[in-house]
């Protein structure tokens, strides 16, 4: 019976091997083709190069031999291989996770230490005025810095006052305090909803002594400051019957007789009026602007939610949350402003309200809480955005919750 004397690899495919082989009589044949096809005396040239090998020369018994221990040989090669390539792969999932242990560290670390930056630093003040610095993290569009670098320039020569209208929470008021903190100027914010009568706007009487004294309000002083910025803050919260004193101030006129002072208040130079306005339905106790008040705020902005990546950085900005969950954050928040506006992106279907920046910034730094407990990010939301929405409009909101963020936690727990 044919013995096997060794497989030869083929020159021409790695995939093909031939076999030499050593009949009964001790002739030597091949399975190449050329051996198979070639005339007269069979032979290839397999057949000759083991012909003149020390090989064909043994005796079957030797060779058998020989044949047993370069097999031996050649398995303890692969052994010693395939424990290399298993050690070396070892120690490189080590190296791995080391090195995403040190990263989450590194990132536990640097969120520890994080302080969230949700507003501007002060500077300097003086009672309620203010000189702000730069806020880094607020995110401003090319167009608007452009557009109040020129406001600022104007308001030397010329009169200026600026109407800010958009969705609360979307950066109206900070957008002019960036204005101030850019141009390094004093800053005072009335917050309109507490002025319940005109003369609130100037002071207020004290009796004393037996004597009664009229304390200038800090809005006075802010006027008679050169260069101030007098924010207006939720102006359209004011009844119109209290609008009427602030005409003279904000028109070419820049001046107002004050009968308990008993004098005339000047506007000084390069003050720059700013008034804030959550405009819709969804905002009660605020009141439209007439067509006199409008048209003394010759410039209007109109503020709205940021762009994604813009919205992704202030929040990783100010309060250190990843990228992603930022990112998911701002696209969940981009899916419920699209129901409240009832666009198709939102399928027809509207919500009353939309999530605000300030809503997303108070979830990203109450996420990073939960997540130091080992819990979710987005468990939040249940905290600070479906609390806020009516008991019909949850199971909407829910379902934007648990189809961006599956993972949460919380939800499963308040069922």
């Amino acid at each position: 019976m044919p013995s096997l004397i060794k497989k030869i690899p083929s020159r021409s495919s790695a995939s093909i091997e031939y076999e030499l082989m050593r009949g009964d009589d001790g002739t030597v044949y091949c399975t190449c083709p050329a051996w198979k096809f070639s005339k007269g005396t069979k032979s290839c040239t397999h057949v000759r190069e083991y012909a003149g090998s020390t090989e064909a020369k043994l005796d079957p018994a030797e060779l058998e031999k020989l044949r047993k221990k370069e097999k031996a040989e050649l398995e303890k090669r692969k052994a010693e291989q395939e424990k290399r390539r298993l050690a070396e792969e070892e120690a490189a999932r080590k190296a791995e996770e080391e090195k995403q242990r040190k990263i989450e560290e590194e990132r536990k670390q640097a969120a520890a230490k994080f302080v969230p930056k949700l507003s501007y630093k002060v500077k300097k003040s003086d009672r309620s005025m203010i000189w702000p610095d730069v806020d880094t993290a607020f995110h401003v569009s090319q167009d608007d810095a452009s557009f109040l670098d020129i406001i600022h320039d104007m308001s030397q020569d010329t009169p200026q006052n600026v109407l800010l209208t958009g969705p609360q929470g979307c950066g109206k008021t900070e957008l002019a305090v960036w204005f101030a903190a850019k141009h390094e100027r004093p800053l005072v914010a009335m917050n309109c909803a507490t002025i319940r009568e005109t003369r609130d706007w100037f002071g207020y009487k004290e009796a004393k002594s037996g004597t009664v004294n009229w304390h200038v309000s800090d809005f006075v002083k802010a006027i008679r400051t050169p260069n101030c910025t007098i924010i207006l803050d939720e102006f359209n919260r004011l009844h119109s019957s209290l609008h009427n004193t602030l005409y003279p101030l904000l028109d070419g006129r820049r001046q107002t007789w004050v009968e308990e002072l008993g004098e005339m208040i000047d506007v000084a130079p390069g003050v720059v009026f700013f008034a804030t306005c959550n405009i819709g339905h969804q905002h009660t106790g605020t009141f439209t602007l007439d067509a006199a008040l409008e048209d003394r705020f010759g410039q209007r902005v109109e503020c709205n939610f940021l762009p994604k990546a813009a919205e992704v950085k202030v929040l990783t900005d100010k309060t250190g949350i990843p990228e992603k969950e930022a990112t998911r954050l701002v696209e969940f928040a981009g899916d419920i402003r699209a129901k409240a506006k009832g666009d198709s992106k939102g399928g027809g279907t509207t919500l009353t309200r939309a999530v605000s920046t300030r809503q997303l910034l108070q979830t990203a730094i109450l996420g990073r809480r939960f997540k130091a407990k080992g819990q979710e990010y987005a468990d939040a939301l249940y905290y600070t955005v479906l609390p806020y929405y009516a008991e019909d409009e949850r199971p909407q909101v829910q379902l934007l919750m648990q189809g961006k963020f599956p993972e949460t936690t919380t939800g499963k727990k308040k069922k």
